[in-house]
Parts: structure tokens; sequence; C-alpha cells
């Protein structure tokens, strides 16, 4: 089955659970981001259409402390489990998630594709050279107390849908504050220890990061590293990142746009004068809808390599379109959420 058809059937699943459980509060909503893609080289160009992305969720509540949430991903042509997590919220600012969770770490990584700034991610959100675990199976505490938010995980360590029989888990902490609703200040710390063959290796991280969005801004920042025992090459990345959104009402169909820029840098052995990186990207971001729901992202990416100078500076040209929630509550028929200007 195709990437198209794949998602053409789980919308299809999805709507027909929705319309027979009118009973629950539930909203299905998700994305997509087409896009073209050029690698400049030497060699044989990239030069190709592709689906980057696609999402579709589900999500709910039953009664007054219970919701859940289950995320279908698209990498290819077939179906892969985001996240799938049952939340339970007894008090007012504490609850408890349990099931495949978004590990608690970083900010970049704990935001939706579909919300970040530019069509790639950065180093922060997890690659090769900064490996990280993005969704892992598990229980987390939280407390969102307005201006201060806590996440406490505990792990199995082996990422997406896998179970494992390491007796060692892993443990994930972040704390963030908004004192301001212009200011986001975050820290992020993770441990991870690894039993094979009576070897134990163990792999800590600790990460800092601020936002700040007054007016029409958007400014972060981020930091990360990380060390391992067992002779394990320590590492590092940041990245740093500016736009401004330029509203404008001379048409109807343009909500906005907004000139960006991206450094970013990654060093995957710190004892090493090989390996890092650094990836400078600017563009603009077309918004016909706001809040990221339509957008047309035009970007350039220019990649050096410290120790080899490789011709493969990128060209994209993403579009970006979120699907409307559905809502549905008790014997009330489904109604479109979506707001437009």
């Amino acid at each position: 089955m195709t990437k198209l058809g794949c998602i053409l059937s789980t919308v299809l699943l999805l709507s027909s659970a929705a319309l027979a459980n009118k009973c629950l509060n539930m909203k299905i909503s998700g994305y997509m981001q087409p896009r073209w893609q050029a690698t400049l080289g030497d060699s044989a160009m990239e030069n190709s259409f592709r689906i980057r992305r696609a999402s579709i969720g589900i999500g709910g509540s039953v009664g007054e402390i219970f919701s859940y949430k289950v995320v279908a991903l698209f990498p290819g042509d077939a179906i892969k489990l985001g996240c799938a997590y049952v939340d339970v919220k007894p008090f007012k600012y504490f609850g408890v998630r349990l099931g495949q969770i978004l590990t608690p770490f970083g900010f970049e990584k704990q935001r939706s594709s579909s919300a970040v700034l530019f069509p790639e991610r950065s180093f922060a959100s997890g690659h090769k050279l900064f490996p990280l675990i993005n969704t892992d199976i598990g229980i987390m505490a939280y407390s969102d107390l307005n201006i201060a938010t806590v996440k406490l995980g505990l792990f199995n360590g082996s990422e997406k849908d896998v179970t494992n029989d390491n007796k060692a888990k892993d443990i994930y902490a972040n704390l963030s504050f908004k004192p301001f609703k212009f200011l986001h200040v975050g820290a992020s710390y993770s441990t991870e220890t690894s039993i094979i063959i009576d070897t134990v290796t163990t792999t800590n991280r600790w990460g800092a990061d601020f936002s700040l969005t007054p007016w029409n801004l958007w400014l972060a920042a981020e930091y990360m590293h990380m060390d391992a025992s067992d002779n394990y090459a320590a590492k590092t990345t940041y990245y740093a990142e500016a736009a401004w959104m330029f509203k404008t009402n001379a048409c109807t169909w343009m909500y906005g746009i907004q000139p960006a820029v991206r450094y970013e840098f990654v060093d995957p052995n710190l004892s090493s004068n090989t390996g890092a990186r650094t990836i400078i990207t600017s563009g603009i971001n077309i918004h016909i809808l706001p809040k990221d729901k339509a957008k047309l992202a035009l970007c350039y990416r220019i990649i050096n390599e410290e120790e080899t100078d490789i011709k493969n500076n990128q060209i994209i040209a993403q579009f970006q379109l979120k699907f409307p929630h559905i809502v549905h509550t008790h014997n009330t028929p489904a109604t479109p959420t979506t707001k437009h200007p």
C-alpha cells in the first residue's frame, strides 16, 4: 500500500471510530508535509519530490480524570506508532502518563514537527552524530504550576514500541519556567544505564534552553552535552535561531511572511579534531493560515564538515497543512474547530 493509501485508510478508520463514539470527547488531528528537495553536489544530485512527514492522531477524555492519545506516523509505505498513552490526572496540577511517550528532554525535541521553525530539525532533536531517544515505553509524572512545569520519567531505554530485558531503566527529568507569556527557560537531564553480559555502560545527558517570543519575534537557543562511561566519546550540540513575523492584510489568502535564520553545531567527539559539523539555514515561511495551519517554507542549508569539504548544500521547498480538529462531545454532532482569521 502506498503512503497516500495508508494515510487515507487511517483517516477513514479514525473518522468511523469517532462517529461511533459520540459519547466520548474525541479529537482527530494531524498534518502532512510534502516537499521538493535538492542537494547541490558534484556527483548525482538529489532532485526529488517526497512526503517528508505525515501524522494522524486521535485523542480525548474518558470521565473526569482519564484521557488518551494515539498517533500514527507515516515514514514510508508502512504505518508506525508514534505515541500511545493514557493520562491519569486526579488533581489539577498533577498527573501521570503511561505508555509510549515522548521522552521529556530538550526543547525542540518536545515540539511537533509541524511547529518547528524550519523544515528540518536541528541536531538537538536527535541525530546519528548526537543520538537521542525520541519516544519510549514507560511512565512519567508531571506537574504544571502555571509558571513552572516539572516532568520526571522512567523508561525502558529501547525506543519505539520495543520491550527489553535490560534490568536497568532510563531516568529523565525536565524543568521549565515561564514567568512571562513570552519567555521560556528550561533544563533537562537524563541518565541511561545499559547492562549487557555484565558490562555496564552509563550515558548522561544534560541540556539548557530558552525561547523569547514578544511581539512577532521568535528567538530560541539550546545547548546539550552527552558523556558516557566505558571510553565512549563525549558529545555536544547547540543552536540558535531567530525569526520575525510580518503580518499582512494585503490579501485574504496570506496571514504573514516570516524570514528566519538558524546556526547549529554538533561535535560527536570532543577529544578529536574531526567529525564536527555546522549548518546555517536561512529561509522564509509564507503563512497562509495562522498557527502553522498552512504554510510554505523555502530554505537554503549550508552544510560544513570539519575534516572534509563535501558539496552537499540543500534547497528545500515544503508545504505544510494541519488537519482541523474534529471534536465529538456527548450527543453532539462533529463540528470542525479550525478558526480562520
